[in-house]
């Protein structure tokens, strides 16, 4: 099983400047989106975090913040990640959507 966990103001102000060079069309929130993977049948489990960005668009790697959602871009496709209202809880992830 997948969790999903937003971790607000995950990064520095230093690592927020760091990261923005990398990403000059969008904005860099100090925000975090924590994937796990449970540990089950054989699996060691996983967690990594990816950075969050404001923008037109999603670059790869990234979670893209869009209010009540985020686009997760991935290697082959797009998340979509649904909150729950205003909280930061994921609540649903539609797999290989378009990056609206």
């Amino acid at each position: 099983m997948t969790d999903y966990t937003i971790i607000r103001n995950g990064l520095t102000e230093d690592e927020q400047k760091f990261y923005q060079r990398f990403y000059p069309d969008h904005k860099v929130t100090r925000d975090l989106l924590e994937i796990s993977e449970r540990a089950d049948r054989g699996n060691s489990g996983s967690m990594i975090r990816v950075i969050v960005v404001k923008g037109a668009w999603t670059p790869h790697g990234c979670a893209r913040d869009c209010g009540s959602y985020f686009i997760k871009a991935k290697y082959d496709g797009y998340d979509r990640l649904y909150r729950f209202y205003d909280t930061d809880v994921i609540f649903k992830v539609d797999r290989d959507m378009e990056d609206k």
